[in-house]
């Protein structure tokens, strides 16, 4: 089988008996799928240039008969994995604020990484062997000298903060 979205939804067309990309889409919509037949047409067409919702992907996994993995990958989409906060550890609700406010900035960091990530990263939906190189870009490790200034960062506030709190005992 062609794992391309568009050998997919061939796929899908044949295992439903579907003549057209219209009568693909208009089963998909009675089945409450998130998929339309204009989609389904421009897949096929190649000329499909947006980046294809969840469910959409899921739609097309359903009626090709795969794996979710398998259309995830077609669409060159990472495939979400279980809900995050069934992984947090029974006492989270305990955290301080401030130690709430820490994480929750974490994990807003890494979305902003992955989300960037998947911008950049998108393979276009296009046959296999048609996409461009994809080009990843690997963080640099920090310098001594990145090291060294947030040393010297760190040691300065700690001496501004020991002043402030001799200055207000006095």
């Amino acid at each position: 089988m062609d794992e391309t979205l568009a050998g997919l939804l061939r796929e899908a067309m044949r295992l439903e008996q579907a003549t057209s990309g219209r009568a693909l889409g208009d089963l998909a919509q009675r089945r409450g799928l998130a998929l339309t037949h204009t989609q389904v047409n421009h897949i096929l067409a190649g000329t499909y240039h947006s980046k294809p919702k969840r469910a959409t992907i899921d739609a097309i996994a359903t009626l090709a008969r795969v794996r979710p993995e398998v259309a995830y990958r077609a669409a060159g989409v990472p495939m979400a994995g279980p809900p995050f906060a069934d992984e947090l550890p029974p006492d989270v609700d305990l955290l301080k604020p401030h130690h709430r406010k820490a994480v929750i900035g974490v994990v807003r960091a890494f979305l902003s990484d992955v989300k960037s990530e998947e911008t950049s990263d998108a393979a276009p939906n296009t046959e296999a062997g048609q996409a461009g190189a994809k080009i990843t870009k690997i963080p640099t490790p920090p310098t001594m000298a990145d090291i060294e200034a947030g040393r010297a960062a760190a040691h300065r506030t700690r001496r501004h903060r020991r002043d402030e709190e001799g200055g207000r005992q006095t």
